[in-house]
């Protein structure tokens, strides 16, 4: 089940705990309908993720690439220690706005 709520002009995903193929597709189905229906602001909450993987990985290359196609902006939140390693060693951290909750976005 795809969760989210809304932080001023932005749409959050809380991202779950574990995650999984049809997760996955549902996630990406239920973002891109947004995105069509003119969303630009999206954030990515992670503080439930123990775990991130190559789908998940994979949705926010896609949704990143497709909001900069339209000026739009997406946000990273809620990492942990073990999810800021990956992303530093990936290089994701170079590429994503990442803050430590939804409410320190200025």
């Amino acid at each position: 089940m795809v969760r989210q709520s809304k932080y001023k002009d932005y749409l959050v995903f809380n991202m779950p705990e574990r995650y999984d193929s049809e997760l996955a597709n549902s996630y990406k189905t239920e973002i891109s309908k947004m995105i069509s229906a003119g969303q630009k602001k999206i954030i990515f909450d992670f503080t439930e993720t123990k775990i991130i993987n190559s789908p998940e990985i994979g949705l926010l290359i896609s949704v990143f690439r497709t909001l900069k196609e339209k000026n739009g902006d997406l946000i990273i939140v809620g990492l942990s220690e073990n999810l800021q390693q990956i992303f530093s060693l990936t290089k994701l951290d170079k590429i994503f706005k990442i803050y430590p909750t939804v409410e320190s976005i200025i």
